[in-house]
């Protein structure tokens, strides 16, 4: 079983495809692809296949995720005028 919730392009998707419908992998499931918006010949696409799901990546659209990630944007422009930025990556 392959999960792809990374970004796209990590995974040769024709190869997949291959080992998908031969049997050698037993599943797959992407909220991804290699192209942000889904292109018509991307072979996994054309698998119709159960072994093989693509859901969106929608997390982010319910009210309640965007207001909370409203309220952490204006909270982290706050600390930074603060001077005490938040969620620093050193």
């Amino acid at each position: 079983m392959l999960i792809n919730c990374s970004r796209g392009g990590i995974v040769n998707e024709a190869a997949l495809a291959h080992a998908l419908h031969a049997g050698v992998v037993a599943g797959a499931r992407f909220n991804v692809l290699s192209q942000e918006s889904s292109v018509a010949d991307n072979p996994l696409l054309a698998l119709h296949q159960p072994n093989f799901i693509l859901t969106l990546p929608i997390a982010w659209a319910s009210s309640a995720t965007r207001q909370f990630m409203a309220d952490q944007l204006i909270d982290n422009v706050g600390a930074f005028v603060r001077g005490v930025p938040q969620n620093l990556v050193i």
